[in-house]
C-alpha cells in the first residue's frame, strides 16, 4: 500500500513537469507576439559627437618593386612632360630584331629504352637522312638533349627545341 501512495504522489508531479517542457517547447514556435530577450542596443541619436578617424597610415617603407633606382620627387607638370617626351621617344626607336636562324627539317619518330641501362635512343629523321641518337648525342649541328615517348628536346646553334613525335 505504500506503493500506491508514492505513485499518486509522483505521478501528477511527472506530468506538471512534462506539460510544462511542452509549453516551453511550443510557446517558442507561437510567433504572434513580439518576443523580448530582455536586451536592449544603445542608440546614438546625436551622431555629431562621433570621434573622427583616429587611424593613419604611414606608407614610408622601400617599395620591392624599385629597388635599385632612386626616386626624386616632382611637380607634376614636370612629370607629365617627362612622360610625354618619353612616349614619343619610344614611338621613335624600331624594335630589336633578333637574328634569324632557319631550323632545318626534322621528324621524331619514337624512342628506343634500355631497361637494363637506363639509356634511352631516338630515332630520327633529319633533313632527309634516317638517324638513331641517344641522349647527349651530336648529329652536325643538333644535339639530342632529352628524349620523352612524345617529343624530344633538341638544340641547334642557340635554339632549343621540342619535337613532337611524328611531326
Amino acid at each position: 500500500m505504500k506503493n500506491k501512495r508514492l505513485i499518486y504522489f509522483l505521478l501528477p508531479l511527472v506530468l506538471f513537469i512534462w506539460g510544462a517542457i511542452f509549453y516551453k517547447i511550443f510557446a517558442g514556435f507561437d510567433s504572434s507576439k513580439p518576443k523580448d530577450n530582455g536586451v536592449s542596443l544603445p542608440t546614438n541619436k546625436n551622431k555629431s559627437n562621433l570621434p573622427g578617424d583616429t587611424i593613419s597610415l604611414v606608407a614610408d617603407y622601400r617599395d620591392p618593386f624599385l629597388e635599385g633606382y632612386e626616386l626624386e620627387e616632382t611637380e607634376n607638370a614636370e612629370y607629365e612632360e617627362d612622360l610625354e617626351s618619353n612616349k614619343k621617344g619610344f614611338a621613335n626607336t624600331a624594335p630589336v630584331s633578333k637574328p634569324v636562324i632557319n631550323v632545318p627539317e626534322i621528324k621524331y619518330y619514337g624512342v628506343i629504352a634500355n631497361n637494363a641501362t637506363k639509356k634511352k635512343t631516338g630515332i630520327f629523321r633529319i633533313t632527309g637522312k634516317d638517324c638513331i641518337l641517344k641522349e647527349g648525342e651530336l648529329s652536325g649541328d643538333f644535339k639530342i638533349v632529352k628524349l620523352f615517348n612524345d617529343s624530344a628536346k633538341i638544340a641547334y646553334q642557340q635554339i632549343k627545341k621540342t619535337v613532337k613525335k611524328g611531326n
